[in-house]
């Protein structure tokens, strides 16, 4: 390239920069300054044909900051990015196809323009795929962006669009959509137990299996999400401690259960936990609250309608009692069996001022000789 060229493609560069307003870019962006320090931003291969010139030209001046995508694994990019250091990587809107995971390490921001950024596992993949996956990392944020697991269009493989993996403390999922997934929206196996992780805001629904699948965190907090139409259970909870699940909305259809507070090995508790002010609609598998190796957890204030069971509390394992769990200040409608269910694996329970309608079978029943049972209201 000669002198002039290389002349004339710094005045273009800087001219685009002047004109160009800084929301093309989204909050990364100043007019100012230019692409603002620990920061980069990537293009899909749809992104605005005006977007993508810009880019071209910002690429001269930033480098891999600047990721202008093909359409096939673009993950390549966006991991590119990722790895130049503690970056918050915005995507620009567009559709983004990926054939491996994206990977994020402590301190990663990646997000998008909302719905205007989708992030796709392409047709006829038919492998395992985690779409983002953070493992081992601490302080990471995936917000505002679209996954689609194209779930019509693959035959085998589990697939999910976020994995956290072993230490996720301080980990931020937020304002995400997330569909259509052969197996989990959201799945957390961890080998420690990670704190003060935060799952808020997203929407969820088209899931093969659960929306959230959540195993070992503490202290942690999973509210204002909207589930709908999962396989199985909306949010599945495995050996979780002190930790808040509030404010989310299920709706018909929920395979399993709602809300499910739990440890699958029997050799633990979920304990602790407060379940409050959260609407379950149409759980048909076991129940809008289900409650197996769970003790010292308060559920209350929930409005639970159209479940085979509002509350279910048991001791899947029976090797103990799922016990001292306060269950108060609900209303339960139109339950196909029990509102309130307590098999012979519960005590020690506190059940009160609950409100019953319309249930199909019993409204409340207590199996445990230790647990308390008073001044509900049942219609």
């Amino acid at each position: 390239m000669g002198r002039k060229t290389k002349i004339a493609l710094v005045v273009v560069t800087l001219l685009v920069f002047i004109i160009t307003p800084s929301a093309i870019i989204g909050a990364e962006w100043s007019e100012s300054v230019g692409l603002l320090p620990g920061s980069a931003i990537i293009f899909a291969a749809n992104s605005p044909s005006s977007d993508i010139i810009m880019a071209n030209l910002m690429k001269v001046f930033y480098g891999d900051r600047i990721g202008i995508c093909d359409g096939t694994a673009d993950q390549a990019e966006i991991n590119t990015a990722l790895n130049l250091g503690e970056y918050h990587v915005v995507l620009q809107t567009g559709d983004y196809f990926i054939n491996s995971s994206i990977s994020m390490g402590s301190g990663d921001w990646l997000s998008g323009q909302g719905y205007g950024t989708e992030i796709w596992i392409p047709s006829d993949f038919n492998d395992n795929l985690y779409m983002v996956v953070i493992n081992n990392s601490v302080y990471s944020t995936v917000s505002d962006l679209q996954f689609n697991g194209n779930k019509a269009n693959q035959e085998r493989g589990q697939q999910s669009a976020i994995y956290l993996k072993d230490n996720a403390s301080h980990t931020k999922i937020i304002n995400n959509y997330i569909k259509y997934m052969r197996t989990d929206g959201v799945y957390v196996e961890v080998n420690d137990t990670p704190y003060d992780v935060e799952i808020s805001g997203n929407i969820i629904n088209h899931i093969g299996d659960d929306g959230i699948d959540i195993n070992a965190i503490q202290y942690s907090f999973i509210t204002n999400n909207y589930f709908q139409d999962c396989g199985d259970n909306g949010i599945d909870t495995d050996l979780i401690k002190h930790s808040t699940i509030s404010d989310n909305v299920f709706k018909s259809p929920i395979g399993g259960a709602g809300i499910e507070l739990e440890d699958d090995n029997g050799t633990g508790y979920s304990e602790y936990n407060t379940v409050s002010g959260n609407r379950i609609e149409g759980a048909t598998g076991t129940a809008g609250i289900y409650i197996s190796e769970g003790r010292c957890n308060t559920i209350t204030g929930n409005v639970i309608s159209d479940c085979v069971y509002g509350v279910y509390i048991t001791y899947l394992s029976r090797l103990s009692q799922s016990a001292n769990n306060i269950i108060s200040d609900n209303v339960i409608d139109g339950s196909v069996n029990s509102a309130i269910y307590e098999d012979s694996y519960g005590n020690f329970n506190l059940i009160t001022n609950n409100i019953v309608t319309d249930s199909g079978g019993t409204p409340i029943v207590i199996s445990g000789p230790d647990t308390i049972e008073h001044g509900n209201i049942v219609n």
